[in-house]
């Protein structure tokens, strides 16, 4: 099994090259995070240029979180080229329920690139199975049922990799399940934090693809657990270091960049399900 401190090493190794085409108001978080675990942001939107930048990239980021008809365009084009590459394509469908705009975007998505992986919370990922929002804003709210659950059927209806955040995070590939509770509360004081989980998720995927262990049976599965540890146990050790939401910000990225596979792999704790 791919441990989450190989998935760890295994990114800074590679040090893959990941397309965003996200959300504006965390552009710059998620960049020095990726930059701080040794991968390589690309942050190219428009219609233009979006396909060729995705052509040249490891993996690609479609994030919903600020949406314009310029940027959807944007995001099937380069999800496109994604596809005609071979290369990772993870769809984060940030407040997909807050319009209807957001809901047709993310139908065309899901229906036209056929993602390798779908993050979200509870409330997003609810909504791609009952198109009933449940969230605040573009916010989660408390599940409406069991997140495993909801994971489980998100995989299953767009047969891809399902990743569920929050206070437990659930990652599930089909008939592949596990749970992990790392993590601080103070990520949800952190404009972002969401975005980043996404973006890992991705660059581990990219690392991973680009890679031998690629080939091997569950390893885009277990690089996804290994992504949602690795910001959850940089976020337990920000917190013992910041004063607040400000310096917890700064001591996340520090945390990024400082964090050991040795470490990551004695504190990981992940727990495996069936259904």
């Amino acid at each position: 099994m791919l441990t989450p401190g190989d998935a760890l090493a295994l990114v800074r190794q590679k040090r893959p090259v990941l397309h965003h085409i996200m959300n504006q108001v965390t552009m710059s978080f998620v960049a020095n995070g990726v930059l701080a675990l040794g991968g390589r942001p690309m942050m190219a939107r428009h219609p233009d240029e979006a396909a060729e930048a995705a052509s040249k990239a490891d993996g690609l980021v479609l994030n919903l979180g600020t949406p314009t008809p310029e940027t959807i365009e944007a995001m099937l084009l380069a999800g496109k080229s994604a596809r005609a590459k071979g290369i990772p394509i993870v769809f984060d469908p940030v407040g997909v329920g807050l319009s209807a705009m957001r809901g047709d975007a993310a139908t065309r998505i899901l229906e036209e690139l056929h993602p390798t992986a779908i993050c979200g919370n509870a409330a997003e990922l609810s909504y791609l199975l009952t198109r009933e929002w449940h969230g605040k804003g573009i916010d989660a709210a408390a599940p409406v049922s069991d997140p495993v659950e909801i994971a489980v059927q998100v995989a299953r209806r767009y047969r891809c990799l399902a990743v569920l955040t929050g206070k437990t995070d659930v990652i599930c590939g089909g008939r592949l399940i596990a749970t992990s509770g790392h993590g601080d509360e103070w990520l949800t004081l952190v404009t972002g934090t969401g975005c980043l989980a996404t973006s890992i998720v991705a660059l581990f995927l990219a690392a991973v693809h680009s890679a031998e262990a690629g080939s091997k049976p569950h390893a885009s599965w277990e690089a996804s657990i290994a992504a949602v540890c690795t910001l959850g146990i940089a976020a337990e050790e920000a917190r013992l270091a910041a004063a607040g939401p400000g310096t917890f910000q700064q001591e996340l990225l520090d945390r990024l960049y400082t964090l050991q596979p040795a470490f990551i792999n004695n504190r990981a704790e992940i727990r495996l399900h069936s259904r």
